[in-house]
């Protein structure tokens, strides 16, 4: 089987949960490519998208690629990425009207660094990570649960 991963976000998330998932793919040949490149959809049987979240809105070279896909007739499986777990359903419903072809769609959380961003970008992550602790909430971090049960659903499509 071949597997192409389309990693859409801005942080470097998206792309360490597709080589996560790429881990993942025993046996499959996958390939894992930045939303900002250009897609070349050959030679692949499966199709994965992942998106990041930022401000509430999915990132725009999800839609792009998502655009691509649907020229073509294809139907991916979808990822998302982002702070918020308790937004998790909302997330998902979100994505579910916006890509309603789409085989299955998973909230697999995220990571924020404030170690990769400078000025506002860095005093935004910054203050939500205090926010967030102060108002005893869970610091993001990357549900492996999330994307082992993609991975099996990727699987077992063969």
């Amino acid at each position: 089987m071949n597997i192409l991963i389309v990693a859409c976000g801005d942080t470097g998330v998206t792309l360490k949960v597709a080589a996560k998932l790429k881990q993942l793919l025993v046996g499959a040949s996958v390939d894992i490519v930045d939303g900002k490149d250009k897609l070349n959809l050959s030679g692949y049987d499966e199709y994965v998208l992942g998106s990041n979240i930022h401000f509430g809105k999915f990132n725009k070279r999800f839609y792009k690629a998502l655009k691509v896909l649907r020229k073509s007739g294809k139907s991916p499986y979808v990822y998302i990425s982002g702070a918020e777990i308790e937004k998790k359903e909302s997330y998902e419903k979100s994505m579910t009207k916006e890509a309603p072809e789409a085989k299955c769609v998973r909230f697999v959380w995220g990571e924020l660094h404030s170690d990769a961003v400078r000025g506002f970008k860095k005093f935004a992550i910054e203050s939500f990570f205090k926010g967030r602790k102060d108002d005893g909430l869970p610091i993001p971090k990357l549900l492996d649960k999330e994307i082992k049960a993609l991975a099996r659903q990727i699987i077992e499509s063969k």
